[in-house]
């Protein structure tokens, strides 16, 4: 006898990203060096947006997205967000919650296109010399 279809629940009970990556998963240590840099450029990240205003998608999210799309040769923006809008690791690297909604795939190709190009500036190590400086 056929049993029936067992329907999927609707509700998550005390479940998070983090619960679904593998401790020893490589994109751990990805995360925690990426967040370390991150941490370290958000008074530059800050300074490039309005004080008020209606919130945007942080820009640290933008940059991790970049930084997914390379890893994982995804090849736009649009293929990413559909990604993004079932893909537990890429949520959990964004840090994302499980029914935090995707991000339009135009946000991404706006601000690279919009104001970032005229306020980000490039370390001064990498300006004065046009080569980045060696690390020892």
């Amino acid at each position: 006898m056929r049993g029936p279809a067992q329907r999927q629940a609707t509700m998550l009970f005390g479940v998070t990203t983090e619960d679904f990556i593998p401790p020893g998963h490589p994109i751990r240590r990805v995360r925690t060096l990426v967040d370390e840099l991150l941490a370290t450029l958000s008074p530059q990240l800050t300074a490039m947006y309005a004080p008020d205003g209606r919130y945007s998608v942080p820009p640290e999210h933008l940059i991790k997205a970049s930084l997914l799309m390379a890893l994982y040769s995804i090849r736009s923006e649009r293929q990413f967000c559909e990604r993004l809008q079932y893909d537990l690791l890429f949520k959990w690297f964004l840090g994302l919650n499980i029914t935090d909604p995707a991000f339009d795939h135009s946000t991404s190709r706006r601000t690279a296109s919009g104001s970032w190009n005229t306020k980000w500036r490039r370390p001064s190590s990498v300006r004065s010399s046009g080569k980045r400086a060696s690390a020892g």
